[in-house]
């Protein structure tokens, strides 16, 4: 009986052609469509274009394009009729044809491709590809670029399989050429998310390329243009645009279901040895599919949220937390934590992890850095800020509050008030993101007040942090508290507290717990090198240690605040659409997480609608206001305008009572 060998390793890697390691930003193609589009007396430009490419087939394309109601209308007025079928037809003929005479001008070497293939190579890595290109424009194609210095082991085209991307088609013939032992030993490398879709459908490895890619749809020169560093107005703006680009390529890789976004293509070998060293060992597939169940419903919350699979499946490996391997991991999560919150400044500052909740990290901040002596002023505007008083009254520590209003901000003229008159306050407390109404303080005016009467700050930055931008040494934060569940877009299983070393180091004997003693913690964690004094959460710090690359793949702190900030818009503005209002928050409105207000029908109630949206997968929060009717939707975790609007639709199609509300 013949016995087939497992081998657990990436055996053939396959590259797309244009835009990914000839033509530099897919130029060819967009040129012949401005091209064939001009010869039919109908202007386009190359952003349209770009905007509805997707690496999918040419005819695909060239619908989508013909749909633009500029085109159409002009075609119409042009031709006497609206663009159809046949059109369709004639276009792609066009282009097909037009296109088989400037191939050669475009079949050039995008930077360190054949270099990096050639790495590959050396590797032991089997070289395939694929391409939308039909197979007599390769014909063309291919010659010029092996006498540059570059030959596939394997090359298919779309004319030999019954359809091409994001078919997988050509990815199983480039399997079964390579010999390799199956798919999920295969890595595809492009330039577009139908490259990406392809990968996925066969069950292959998927990376996308940034730099020289379709999506990015600059030329080389634009590009160098674009990322010169200087000090010029004008350049500023253009590293400004290219940074959106590069944001705007990340979120449609990401959309797509990539495996890995990269730069440029010489971080392709990297890529794989981590697949090879770290994947695949533990079991781990493409599109993190395997031994994961399919999620029942999506989180609109604030914590728990709905994760990528990758951030899940590091999870179902067990390790030893005496492991050498996982302490070095758990330093690694410190240091990271750290550097999210001091922009990569850490001097001075150290990360103490503490298991269980958000609460349990506030609670032993407050319980362990605030003296006998000391007081602690708690600002509240929510259930939040209550608790910490809580909190403080509980641990035995002197304390004294001010109130305001759910819907109010802290008046900084108040606080100031305060810390003038009450001399033995030491420290103060507060909520920066109150997701008892989605209200966002004004971090930086309290931090002012606060260091003008030279406090000690705790902030508990639980739903803020890692999705709103906050630089603890330039705020001069002395503590803050954020949990693993929240925007970091991990587990629950343990909080964490971002400490200045020094007051730190004074807070010993001041804890009023055993188990919640933040300095016993710390100097465990730092004398042990990552070791706990009791159970470490080991898979919810194994899952972190991937949301933090999850984080920065996305593009840091700034672009998931961005994102976050265009799914809260998308929500309030289709929630008004359906006469849903969200609660005025003047002007202090966060991303994380929207209250609005119940609609004033007698035959409204909460736990229906709440009922009719599960059952549609859809998962939102009640109100936790005291005052006033309402519920609450979160936009944060690993969600996209794609989610929001599914909420939206079930929202709609959840009204009970009568549709004009």
């Amino acid at each position: 009986m013949l016995k087939i060998k497992s081998i657990n390793k990436i055996q053939a890697c396959v590259f797309d052609w244009a835009g990914t390691i000839i033509d530099y930003g897919a130029i060819a193609s967009l040129q012949v469509m401005v091209d064939i589009f001009g010869s039919k007396k109908l202007i386009i430009s190359k952003s349209e274009i770009r905007a509805k490419f997707t690496g999918a087939s040419k005819k695909h394309h060239i619908k989508e394009l013909l749909k633009i109601p500029r085109i159409t209308q002009h075609f119409e007025k042009l031709y006497g009729k609206e663009p159809d079928e046949s059109t369709v037809k004639e276009f792609k003929k066009l282009y097909e044809d037009h296109l088989l005479t400037v191939l050669a001008n475009y079949a050039v070497e995008i930077p360190n491709a054949f270099s990096t293939i050639n790495e590959l190579r050396k590797k032991g890595i089997k070289i395939g590809s694929t391409t939308s290109y039909k197979r007599e424009m390769m014909d063309i194609i291919a010659p010029i670029v092996e006498k540059n210095g570059f030959k596939p082991d394997y090359l298919i085209t779309p004319s030999e399989v019954p359809n091409g991307r994001p078919f997988p088609y050509m990815m199983y013939h480039n399997a079964l050429n390579l010999e390799v032992f199956s798919t999920d030993h295969m890595v595809k490398v492009g330039d577009s998310t139908a490259d990406i879709t392809e990968a996925h459908n066969a069950g292959a490895w998927s990376i996308g390329i940034i730099e020289g890619s379709s999506l990015m749809g600059l030329t080389l020169d634009e590009y160098i243009n674009m990322s010169q560093k200087t000090n010029n107005p004008k350049q500023n703006e253009l590293n400004l645009k290219l940074k959106h680009k590069i944001q705007t390529c990340k979120e449609k890789y990401i959309s797509a279901g990539a495996d890995y976004i990269v730069n440029n293509i010489s971080e392709v070998p990297r890529i794989i040895k981590e697949i090879n060293d770290k994947r695949m060992p533990c079991g781990d597939k493409p599109g993190n599919m395997t031994f994961i169940p399919p999620q029942p419903y999506i989180l609109y919350t604030p914590g728990p949220i709905t994760l990528s699979k990758r951030v899940k499946l590091p999870m179902m490996t067990d390790w030893g937390s005496r492991e050498f391997e996982y302490l070095e991991l758990v330093e690694r999560v410190r240091s990271n934590l750290v550097n999210i919150a001091t922009n990569n400044n850490p001097k001075g500052y150290t990360c103490v992890i503490m298991q269980g909740s958000g609460t349990f990290g506030v609670e032993a901040t407050v319980s362990t850095v605030v003296p006998k002596n000391g007081k602690i002023l708690v600002i509240e505007n929510g259930e939040y800020g209550k608790r910490m008083t809580k909190i403080a009254k509980i641990a035995g520590k002197k304390y004294c509050t001010l109130s305001f209003d759910e819907t109010e901000i802290p008046d900084v003229n108040k606080i100031s008030d305060m810390l003038r008159s009450d001399k033995d306050i030491t420290h103060v407390g507060f909520i920066h993101s109150e997701t008892t109404t989605g209200i966002l303080n004004p971090l930086k005016e309290i931090m002012q007040v606060v260091k003008q009467y030279g406090k000690i700050a705790i902030v508990d930055a639980m739903s803020s942090f890692a999705g709103v931008p906050i630089d603890v040494p330039k705020l001069d934060i002395d503590f803050l508290v954020s949990s693993s569940n929240k925007n970091i877009q991990g587990v629950p299983g343990f909080s964490f507290t971002i400490a200045k070393e020094s007051l730190l180091e004074q807070s010993k004997g001041n804890a009023t717990t055993i188990s919640l003693d933040l300095y016993e913690q710390w100097a465990y964690l730092q004398k042990n090198k990552g070791g706990f004094r009791f159970t470490s959460p080991v898979h919810a710090i194994k899952a972190l240690d991937e949301a933090i690359n999850e984080l920065q793949e996305e593009g840091g702190v700034e672009a998931r605040y961005q994102r976050y900030s265009k799914l809260q818009k998308t929500l309030v503005d289709g929630m008004n659409n359906l006469n849903f209002k969200e609660l005025d928050l003047k002007g202090y409105q966060g991303p994380i997480i929207t209250t609005f207000h119940s609609p004033k029908h007698p035959d409204y109630n909460f736990m229906k609608f709440y009922t009719n949206l599960r059952d549609r997968r859809c998962v939102i929060y009640p109100g936790k206001l005291t005052v006033q009717d309402t519920f609450r939707i979160g936009t944060i975790g690993y969600l996209f305008q794609k989610d929001i609007m599914n909420l939206l639709t079930q929202v709609e199609d959840s009204i009970f009572w009568e549709k004009k509300l």
